[in-house]
């Protein structure tokens, strides 16, 4: 049997943080994401203005995506940690891009 070329190590995690902050961010059909529930149990306010205005989810989506990116590109020959690493960069500028056009 051959061994796998990437071992699973820290970077492997990227992966794992990357799901995290893309289901903390993701609005569904409903108009809710995981990231409000989380944000409503914990008694914080997922909108600046009620339901309406900046969605800060996306900004706590960060949390886990830039780990994500730091991990992936520190440990690099870990398994897993190359996809975590550039899809979080992605969402990384995606949000960032966001925000700015909000702000314009």
């Amino acid at each position: 049997m051959e061994s796998l070329k990437h071992k699973i190590g820290v970077g492997s995690f990227s992966i794992v943080l990357l799901i995290l902050g893309l289901g903390f961010s993701i609005t569904f059909s409903n108009g809710m994401c995981i990231g409000d529930y989380v944000l409503k149990a914990l008694g914080l306010q997922a909108w600046s203005e009620g339901n309406t205005g900046v969605h800060y989810t996306l900004f706590y989506s960060m949390i886990f995506l830039l780990p994500a990116w730091y991990l992936g590109d520190r440990y690099r020959d870990d398994y897993g940690a190359d996809i975590g690493r550039s899809m979080s960069v992605i969402f990384t500028v995606l949000i960032i891009g966001w925000f700015i056009g909000y702000l314009l």
